[in-house]
């Protein structure tokens, strides 16, 4: 069998000759690399679910995937703690939605999600556009009010709390804070043992917020 030698001077004639097929390829390639980084989804979608569970007072916590579902509970004693009669008056006079306020609602709700849908490229960037969207569950969204005004509001459908919003003038405040135990109380006054609630984990003012009051990551689960 015979040895044959590479001459690499003329390998490198030759790929001299093909240097502006090699440059096509090689731009090409970029991109279309460029396109394909460009056109992905630059996030993953994660939502949470946090649930106020009396009788298990433990963490638990599984993965799947990248972008994911977290379940929290609370501890009855720390939620008896938090809970006192003395913040009552802040709260109580949450009233039911009535039709007259949709305009207004829709306008905090479209301003509250805003940042959060952009980023995650949740389209409508603008959930809210027509009435008919609400209309079926306005028994179950109350909102805070001062002087006729809406200041936040908070949904419960059953033992969910959801779209928790606070007006952007009035947030940091502690507004947010008093809504949740308003929905709190009022989910466990329908009695309900097991109180849940679903935030994106984008929202870290949100997930903070929950953490802070007692609840605790259960499970996380992929939902995009």
């Amino acid at each position: 069998m015979r040895n044959e030698e590479v001459d690499l001077i003329e390998v490198l004639v030759k790929l001299w000759g093909r240097r502006r097929v090699i440059l096509c390829c090689s731009l090409v390639c970029l991109v279309v690399g460029a396109a394909v980084a460009f056109f992905l989804p630059k996030v993953y979608t994660v939502e949470c679910t946090l649930g106020l569970e009396v009788e298990d007072n433990t963490t638990r916590v599984s993965v799947e995937g990248m972008s994911a579902f977290q379940t929290m509970n609370m501890d009855e004693g720390r939620y008896s703690r938090l809970i006192t009669p003395g913040m009552y008056p802040d709260i109580l006079f949450s009233v039911p939605f009535q039709k007259e306020y949709w305009n207004e609602y829709q306008k905090i709700y479209n301003e509250c999600f805003y940042k959060m849908r952009k980023a995650l490229e949740v389209e409508p960037i603008n959930f809210y556009d027509d009435y008919s969207q609400i209309k079926d569950k306005i028994k179950d969204i109350f909102l805070y009010l001062q002087n006729g005004i809406i200041i936040g509001a908070v949904s419960c459908y059953e033992n969910e709390i959801d779209d928790l919003i606070v007006e952007k003038s009035f947030q940091r405040q502690g507004i947010g804070q008093k809504l949740l135990f308003w929905g709190i109380n009022h989910i466990k006054e329908q009695g309900y043992e097991e109180i849940i609630l679903h935030v994106a984990e984008w929202n870290q003012n949100a997930v903070k917020l929950y953490l802070k009051n007692g609840f605790r990551i259960k499970k996380r689960e992929r939902v995009r």
